[in-house]
């Protein structure tokens, strides 16, 4: 995981039967920190699997899901609305989930 001006990266182990599962439980534990005072504006997911994925889930989201303006499925819907598959090449082209600052 890296927080990084307002934005979280998380990337995670997923195997195809379980990424959505694997997917909510991520996102759930946002929303929960969220809940606890963290003032970040964006969570970013790699789903390490077959296929890859990104999502994305915003700040506001996870605000109005523990505020009760949207329900799970409506908070669901847009993090599955933010899905893409990707390739990552190898582990420096892991959208700096796994760079290491040397310089």
């Amino acid at each position: 995981m890296e927080l990084n001006d307002g934005l979280v990266r998380v990337g995670y182990e997923s195997d195809p039967e379980s990424v959505n599962d694997d997917l909510a439980e991520v996102s759930m534990a946002f929303v929960e920190r969220v809940g606890d005072g963290w003032t970040v504006d964006r969570l970013e997911g790699l789903a390490r699997s077959d296929p890859e994925m990104v999502w994305y889930a915003e700040a506001e989201w996870a605000r109005e899901y523990l505020d009760g303006e949207i329900e799970a499925s409506e908070y669901g819907q847009r993090i599955s609305e933010t899905m893409e598959m990707t390739v990552i090449l190898d582990d420096e082209d892991a959208g700096g989930l796994n760079e290491t600052d040397d310089e």
